[in-house]
């Protein structure tokens, strides 16, 4: 299969945001180390399902017979994730600097030092959790490497992730994250009846002993 101009430079734009990705997050993590936490029962390995297709990707860069198997997309997809992905990486990035120490790679039971509600998180919550799972869809159109719809376990784990820091970070913080939750929107909207039964039983609960120790 013969490529094109435009796909070199879709590949160059997955590569380089790649590398300056792992390579900023790096010093992040030397300048704020996640703690160490109790993993919950439903943390699944999604490290390696990323990592896995990753290196198919970057197989494909450096060994052009590897992208045979890689779908031709619409031009407008690549050419708008090409524009999205460093973006993701730069909100993912952004994240992460504004927790701090704060940050922990698993839920836990380590209490928070703070609420962070400064940078992403004063317009979005889990802004880190929406710019992974936007990155995994825009490193698919990007490349068109089928193999990155093997990401959308990890995506789920994402998701199930920030519905367990939504409780954790409740059971803490109580009325100023009801508060915080009511100001800031979310994109998990959509998944509250599936994944979070036990956080809005909780977040009910509190806003009860919220409003009758005010009365």
């Amino acid at each position: 299969m013969k490529h094109s101009n435009a796909d070199r430079i879709y590949n160059d734009v997955y590569f380089v945001n790649l590398v300056t990705f792992l390579t900023i997050d790096r010093v992040l993590e030397q300048h704020y180390p996640a703690k160490a936490g109790k993993a919950v029962p439903f943390s699944i390995p999604y490290w390696p399902l990323a990592m896995v297709t990753t290196l198919s990707s970057v197989l494909g860069l450096v060994y052009a017979p590897a992208r045979r198997w890689w779908w031709n997309l619409p031009v407008q997809a690549r050419a708008g994730s090409a524009v999205v992905l460093p973006m993701t990486s730069l909100i993912a990035l952004w994240s992460r600097w504004e927790l701090g120490y704060n940050y922990g790679r698993e839920p836990e039971e380590i209490p928070p030092k703070e609420l962070i509600r400064t940078g992403p998180y004063l317009w979005l919550r889990h802004p880190m959790y929406a710019a992974y799972i936007t990155q995994l869809v825009a490193n698919f159109l990007v490349t068109g490497n089928p193999l990155w719809l093997a990401s959308v376990p990890t995506a789920i784990a994402f998701i199930r992730r920030a519905y367990e820091s939504h409780l954790h970070m409740a059971m803490y913080f109580k009325a100023e994250y009801m508060a915080y939750m009511d100001q800031t929107p979310d994109m998990l909207h959509p998944f509250d009846r599936i994944y979070a039964p036990r956080l809005l039983a909780y977040i009910r609960q509190q806003r009860v002993l919220t409003d009758e120790s005010t009365s």
